[in-house]
């Protein structure tokens, strides 16, 4: 403090010194030059320091602020921008303070030793006045820009001032900031003598107005792609974020600086699209076109700057300002993406295919086409040269004028293709499932309308695009070739259709071609073949014999067929006599130009070829039409012939029967009948029918004068049970005398509604048997035959007989059982019968009790054992429910389920007695049996005796 004193005093001093020395240049230019010194003073008062204590304060605080922010750098370096200020105005206070007490002591000792030096010669002198007037700030309009300090310059008139005074003016503020402030005015003398005289200012309402001060904005240059959105995200600098936009001027202390003050931000930019659009070129006369001043500070919706210079700056965004400097932007290229921006696409979209993956496949010789989007901003189609193999094809978009002159570019591109000359293989013609050949020369017949389909068709590379089919008609025998249907495609193609399948239902001959074209224009054709409809059966004709004629003189046929497609030996007969069966009869064959001719011998006339025939002809034709005529003829030289109905005959196949029928007899003779009877004979009983009532005749003429008769027996007269059989007995208008038997055309029948018999010895229902086996015997009887007796145990077959009888032999087991019997006769009647016993001791001796007794206990099912035949050793169920109580460990009856079934029945007798059993089952089978077979013998002898 001591040495900062002592500076204050020598500058004082030399303050003084100066002052004597300006003296009698100040008193010369008293009235004219006061502005220019006290413009001179304050610019040199930083180096002449007074003891005018306006001056010293004013100086001071200037010396002061400007000290505290140099010091306080110094020492915050380290410390926040608040925590800085914060230190430094209290620093600067506190410093101010001292500097101007230490001030203010120097210049009183000063003052002190000068009026002591001058005392005794001014004692008697009064002081002189100088007067300041006419008081402005320097400023026009008394406006000047913020520098964060609160000195304002002034100048004004002086009078009265001596020679080698000086006059200090000193202007201070009421704020900093920006806003119209009252300025506070100090003024004082200097020089020699000044103490001598007083100042005398003018008063004067002085304002100094502090607008905010504009600071310097430079917008960096950007880069933009060609034809995007004029968008700032899109661009792209050299420069950092931080360093896009550049502000300064910020002035702290009357001091620049570069920090911004708290609260700053800086404005956002934008693209002036009076300057520069989306469209606009990138290229000049060859080069990168750069848009000056295209890049300008960013305003709001109200058209206010965007960010916050605060209060105490603006920017000043006039084209002629020195302080802005808008960015340029340089179109470049961009990058472009099929679809988006372009297409490619073939010379000819026959010969081209894009698949799922995104490759490219072309025809061989094919161009690529580079087409641009509307709005992609390129105007220019690219093509490529023919392309020969696989490879990739690099273009650049391009935009041009009407004169060619390049405006734009893209990033360069490429295209990777495959070259395919490979034509579909394989195809397979299909007609009706069967697969054609495909020589031109063979021929595939059909008989009925014909499906055609086209499979097996293959290509590897480019894959199916189409498949056509051409179907020509083939007349007069006109056949073409495939390679001249490949030769004319071009010129026919109304001819053909397109689709995998086609039908044909005309008859006629036809050719079918096929083309298969896969999906860059390779095409491959196939077929040729000849189709051949033919729906038209082969033409039979009989002579000799007519249908349904009865024959009693020569017989002599003659067969011919006849067909444009005839199947050379189909021609073929079969003669079947109802009574006599097939006959062969000796025949010569034929050819005819579209068929052929059987010629037979006569039938020989003879009684065993009397009958009734049916004569089965048949022929075929290529396509597989068959040509089928049936003739019925009688051939009676000897008498009536007789045959059955057709429902008869079936019935005839199943002698025994559970429902009555009717019965149809029929008799052809070629004369009339003189008599007719009709007779039924059951169980031997004979009885005559009487026409109309019990049977009924329906005659026919034939057309050949043969007569036939249908004699139809309802129904209703067989309705009873027995053994049937019928008989017509008849004589014709020449006294031929004819029988149906007599040729063999038996009608007899059982009619049996009655199901089997069954019997069960050895078990009786719902009773149980305390023994080890059981031995058991079933008889199965029925009114007329049997046909199959089935044995159920616990649902499982155990037994199946043909015969009526059948034994077998039960071990125990601990529980309940059911045995099934069903007996079937041999006209389909059904009999069951099911039994629940259950057979069980163990091995000491002692009873096992059976696990289920519920159900007979609930319902008191309980019945007694054969006891006649087995004596004391079988148990009711109730003796056996007393004795629960007393059963003590009973044995697993699972032991019992794991024997295997063999072991349960067993064909011989197991316990002592049981033969006696089985004697007495037998005995009473064999007395059944004597008396249904004497009751049978009975029928049997009637219906023989009558035959």
């Amino acid at each position: 403090m001591r040495y900062f004193k002592t500076g204050i005093l020598i500058g004082a001093v030399f303050l003084l010194q100066a002052g004597n020395k300006a003296a009698a240049f100040i008193k010369s230019e008293t009235q004219t030059g006061i502005k220019s010194e006290v413009q001179t003073e304050r610019q040199t008062e930083t180096q002449s320091e007074t003891g005018s204590e306006i001056q010293s304060e004013s100086q001071t605080e200037t010396e002061s602020e400007i000290q505290s922010e140099s010091q306080t750098e110094t020492e915050s370096e380290t410390q926040s921008e608040s925590q800085t200020e914060t230190e430094s105005e209290t620093h600067s206070e506190s410093q101010t303070e001292t500097e101007s007490e230490t001030q203010s002591e120097s210049q009183s000792e000063m003052e002190s030793e000068t009026q002591s030096e001058t005392q005794t010669e001014s004692e008697t002198e009064l002081p002189r006045e100088v007067i300041v007037e006419n008081l402005k700030t320097i400023y026009k309009g008394d406006s000047r820009e913020f520098d964060d300090t609160d000195r304002v310059e002034l100048k004004a008139d002086v009078r009265g001032l001596p020679e080698g005074m000086q006059v200090l003016l000193a202007g201070k503020s009421k704020h900093r900031r920006v806003g119209t402030w009252e300025v506070e005015v100090s003024c004082k003398l200097t020089g020699k003598d000044s103490e001598k005289y007083s100042v005398k200012v003018e008063k004067n309402s002085l304002k100094v107005h502090i607008v905010p001060r504009v600071l310097n904005i430079r917008i960096a240059e950007g880069r933009k792609p060609y034809f995007s959105e004029n968008n700032i995200q899109l661009l792209e600098f050299d420069e950092s974020p931080d360093e896009i936009v550049k502000v300064s001027g910020f002035v702290k202390n009357g001091k620049a600086v570069k920090e911004s003050p708290k609260g700053f931000q800086k404005p956002g930019i934008t693209i002036d699209e009076r300057i520069l659009k989306p469209d606009s070129p990138m290229y000049d006369q060859g080069a990168l076109k750069k848009y000056g001043r295209a890049l300008v500070v960013k305003r709001d919706k109200k058209g206010n700057i965007t960010g916050n210079t605060t209060d105490n700056y603006c920017y000043d965004l006039q084209k002629d300002s020195a302080l802005y400097h808008p960015g340029s932007v340089t179109l470049v290229k961009n990058s472009v993406s099929e679809i988006k921006d372009y297409q490619v696409l073939p010379e000819s979209q026959e010969g081209f295919l894009r698949n799922g993956d995104g490759k490219i496949l072309v025809k061989k010789g094919m161009r690529l086409k580079i087409i641009p989007n509307e709005r992609a901003g390129y105007n220019q189609v690219i093509i490529s040269n023919e392309l020969k193999e696989n490879g990739v094809f690099s273009f650049e978009l391009e935009r041009r004028d009407e004169t060619g002159k390049l405006l734009a570019q893209s990033g360069k591109q490429s295209v990777t293709y495959e070259v395919d000359d490979q034509p579909p293989t394989g195809l397979t013609i299909l007609a009706n499932e069967k697969k054609l050949s495909s020589g031109t020369g063979e021929r595939a017949f059909f008989n009925g309308n014909v499906r055609l389909k086209f499979t097996g068709y293959l290509d590897v590379h480019a894959g199916i695009r189409s498949v056509q089919y051409w179907i020509s008609e083939i007349t007069e025998g006109s056949r073409q070739k495939l390679s001249g249907i490949q030769e004319s495609y071009e010129s026919q193609k109304s001819l053909w259709r397109t689709g995998i399948s086609a039908e044909l239902v005309k008859e006629g001959e036809y050719q079918v071609f096929v083309r298969v074209e896969d999906n860059v224009g390779n095409a491959s054709f196939f077929g040729g073949n000849t189709i051949l409809i033919d729906k038209t059966t082969p033409r039979i004709t009989v002579d000799g014999v007519s249908d349904l004629s009865a024959n009693s003189g020569v017989l002599e046929l003659r067969i011919q067929c006849e067909d444009d497609y005839y199947w050379k030996g189909s021609l073929e007969t079969v003669l079947i006599g109802e009574k006599n069966g097939e006959k062969k009869l000796k025949y010569e064959r034929k050819k005819l130009d579209r068929g052929e001719l059987l010629i037979f011998e006569q039938i020989p006339e003879k009684k065993e070829w009397d009958d009734y025939y049916v004569l089965y002809i048949s022929a075929g034709d290529q396509a597989g039409n068959i040509a089928a005529r049936e003739i019925q003829f009688s051939v009676n030289r000897f008498g009536s012939v007789y045959t059955l109905g057709k429902e008869t005959r079936e019935q005839m196949d199943n002698y025994y029967c559970r429902k009555p029928f009717d019965v149809e007899i029929r008799e052809v003779n070629v004369d009339k009948l003189e008599e007719a009877q009709l007779t039924i004979t059951r169980d031997g009983e004979l009885r005559i029918l009487n026409r109309d009532k019990e049977y009924l005749v329906k005659k026919i003429e034939g057309k050949y004068g043969y007569k036939e008769y249908r004699y139809i027996i309802p129904a209703k007269n067989f309705q009873e049970e027995g053994a049937y059989a019928v008989s017509l007995n008849s004589i014709d208008m020449a006294g031929n005398v004819g029988d149906n038997k007599l040729q063999k055309k038996y009608i007899e029948f059982v009619i049996d509604k009655t199901p089997p018999s069954i019997m069960i010895a050895g078990l009786d229902d719902k009773s149980f048997y305390p023994e080890e086996v059981r031995d058991v015997v079933i008889d199965a009887r029925d009114n007329a035959a049997l046909q199959k007796m089935l044995v159920y145990l616990d649902g499982d077959l155990i037994k199946s007989s043909l015969n009526q009888e059948t034994s077998f032999t039960i071990l125990q087991k601990d529980k309940w059982r059911d045995l099934e019997v069903l007996a079937i006769d041999k006209a389909g009647n059904e009999a069951k019968k099911k039994i629940a016993f259950c057979i069980s001791k163990t091995d000491n001796g002692r009873i096992a009790v059976p696990q289920s007794l519920e159900h007979f206990k609930e319902k008191k099912l309980f019945g007694k054992g054969d006891k006649e035949i087995m004596g004391k050793e079988t148990f009711t169920i109730p003796e056996v429910i007393n004795q629960e109580g007393k059963q003590e460990d009973m044995n697993d009856e699972e032991s019992g389920d794991k024997k295997n079934m063999k072991n349960e029945f067993k064909g011989e007798d197991k316990k002592k007695g049981t033969g006696y059993v089985h004697f007495g089952i037998k005995a009473l089978m064999i007395i059944s049996g004597a008396l249904i077979g004497a009751f049978s013998y009975r029928r049997w002898g009637r219906r023989r005796s009558k035959e």
